[in-house]
């Protein structure tokens, strides 16, 4: 009976050693943008914030192994007062979020989102280049490519998504220094029609 006893004190030393050398295997990443919904790459994916919960409140917290991290996708969400939804997706270009790293006991804090700037390029279709431009683009069209960016350099695509349907499209005004408009369109996916 002894020796059980001995043996039994023997595991339980080696079981508690085994849970406290683990449980410092762990970390945390942790949100801090209200209605940012991040979306790491893995088996299974890991999603902080979920888009059904929005208004996605901040400092959201994920446990995870220490380790790097690749992001997948970013939703930023807001509701408006009648209670629709309205997102914009960053599928590329994640800046610093690209990969997020994370030491055992440690929390990793993501901060993205707004303020957003906008980063507008401008051009008009060249005729060798014309049928590549856009669908129905001509040479008195401007291509406009438009991109939010947020503050931790990642790009949203200027597609706003309402309630989950493709929300209004943008109209563009051009104006010069004085304010003067000089043209005026609809933002069609890469170019502004209606400009002469």
């Amino acid at each position: 009976m002894r020796k059980s006893l001995v043996l039994l004190g023997i595991l339980v030393l080696i079981g508690g050693a085994w849970a406290a050398d683990n449980a410092t295997e762990v970390a945390r990443i942790k949100v801090v943008t209200p209605g940012l919904v991040l979306n790491l790459k893995g088996r299974p994916s890991k999603v902080i914030g979920k888009f059904e919960d929005v208004p996605v409140t901040a400092a959201r917290e994920l446990t995870v192994r220490p380790g790097s991290y690749e992001t997948n996708s970013i939703l930023l969400c807001v509701r408006d007062a009648k209670k629709e939804t309205w997102t914009l997706t960053c599928a590329r270009n994640f800046g610093k979020v690209k990969t997020v790293k994370v030491a055992a006991g440690e929390t990793a804090t993501i901060e993205a989102g707004p303020p957003l700037s906008v980063k507008v390029s401008v051009s008009r279709p060249a005729k060798d280049r014309l049928v590549d431009a856009a669908p129905g683009a001509s040479l008195k069209d401007l291509l406009i490519h438009i991109d939010y960016v947020g503050k931790a350099g990642e790009y949203y695509s200027p597609r706003v998504m309402k309630s989950q349907s493709v929300g209004p499209q943008p109209r563009v005004r051009i104006s010069d220094e004085e304010g003067t408009l000089l043209a005026e369109g609809d933002y069609r996916y890469a170019y502004v029609s209606g400009v002469g």
